[in-house]
This record gives structure tokens, C-alpha cells and sequence, in this order.
């Protein structure tokens, strides 16, 4: 075998091993540029309307007007897609009348990037979200697609929480003193569903001293 195709090899070998270190690393991010059968999963603790509430800056029904890649990537190539929304009513908090929502993943140049478990606004669309401030002008989703709630139903009456793409780790209690235990569930029911004034009032109820504000 020639020197050459003996430097050849290494190299080709070396970039699978960095390939393979990158796909155990990201897990659950993905770069295509054709449509791919997506069976990644994101893990993720379980969040409550309680723990969702108390961690968001912003609880806000709002509407999707426009969405753009920004042409700028993060530090190691990130894609970022910004959803501009009109804000119909603040549930906690207070801010503009349109906020930039800010999330990992799109598609730029003919490459998409996917993130399991991130929620796919859509322009046109209604949803009460989840949000905390970033940088500048922009907000940020709390917990994937668990911080949002999409509108349905007649007159946006009922509101659907997509959590396809998500596992759940949940810790089992434990057997003894030194023994502590976790498993993942998975998510079989790819929805959720809750009424939009039920979901109003249990957030203004965890907005109270009782509900455990801080």
C-alpha cells in the first residue's frame, strides 16, 4: 500500500471518529439537506405549568406574523430561526406590543438544522408561550415545545401541546440508602389538551403568594 493511500485512510478514519463523537455529542440536533426520517429524541426533565410559569419571564398569548433565518450563525455554525409575534394579552409580566422569539434550528442556504422536541411555529398561528428575556430584543422558549400551547378548536377555544420528539427522564425513588434510580419514559400520546380559560387560570393561581410566586 502506497504512503498516500495510507495517509488517506487515516484521515478518512479520523473523520468518521469525529463525525461519530459529534452525533453522540449533539444526539438529539441534526444538519440535513434532504428530508430525513427523524427518530432522535430530545431528553428532558417534565415541566409543569407550575415550574413553566415560575421559570418564564413572559407567559404571552400571541399571534405569528413573520419568520427568517437570520443569515449571521452562532459560534460553532448554529442556525437560528426568529419568529416575529403580536402580542394579544400578557398572562405574567408585562412588555411590547411584538416580540422576537428566538429559537435553535431552521434552515439557511439550503441546510436545515432540526432540534427534537423544539416547537415549529407557524406563521399565522396562535399560541400562548413560555418565554424568557435574551439578548437585546430577543426572548427565548422555556422548555421546548413543553412552553407552548398552540391554539385550536372553534375560536382558538382549546390549546394543544405538541411534545413529539420529547423523552422524559424521571427519577425512581429510591430502594435503600444508597440507592437511587432513574428511567425515561417515553411520550406514546403525541398531544395534550387544555382549555385556554383553564390554562389562564392556573397560571394567574401560581402567580398569587399561595400559588408560590417568587
Amino acid at each position: 500500500m502506497s504512503r498516500a493511500h495510507t495517509h488517506t485512510c487515516s484521515r478518512s478514519r479520523l473523520a468518521l471518529s469525529a463525525l461519530s463523537a459529534l452525533t453522540l455529542t449533539l444526539g438529539s440536533l441534526s444538519l440535513h439537506t434532504l428530508s430525513p426520517q427523524r427518530a432522535e429524541a430530545t431528553v428532558a426533565y417534565r415541566a409543569t405549568l407550575k415550574s413553566l410559569t415560575e421559570q418564564a419571564d413572559f407567559v404571552a398569548l400571541v399571534k405569528v406574523t413573520s419568520q427568517q433565518s437570520p443569515k449571521e450563525r452562532g459560534p460553532q455554525g448554529q442556525i437560528y430561526t426568529q419568529s416575529r409575534v403580536e402580542v394579544r394579552e400578557y398572562l405574567k409580566g408585562q412588555g411590547e406590543g411584538e416580540l422576537t422569539v428566538q429559537q435553535l434550528g431552521g434552515t439557511l442556504d439550503g441546510l436545515t438544522m432540526y432540534v427534537s422536541g423544539s416547537p415549529q411555529l407557524k406563521v399565522g398561528a396562535e399560541y400562548v408561550l413560555f418565554l424568557v428575556k435574551g439578548e437585546g430584543s430577543l426572548t427565548h422558549i422555556v422548555s421546548l415545545a413543553q412552553g407552548v400551547y398552540e391554539l385550536t378548536g372553534p375560536e382558538g377555544s382549546a390549546l394543544r401541546q405538541d411534545l413529539r420528539g420529547l423523552t422524559f427522564y424521571e427519577p425512581t425513588p429510591p430502594q435503600g440508602p444508597a440507592e437511587h434510580k432513574a428511567h425515561l419514559t417515553h411520550t406514546h400520546t403525541p398531544a395534550q389538551t387544555l382549555t385556554l380559560s383553564a390554562l389562564k387560570a392556573q397560571v394567574s393561581a401560581h402567580l398569587t403568594p399561595t400559588g408560590g410566586e417568587r
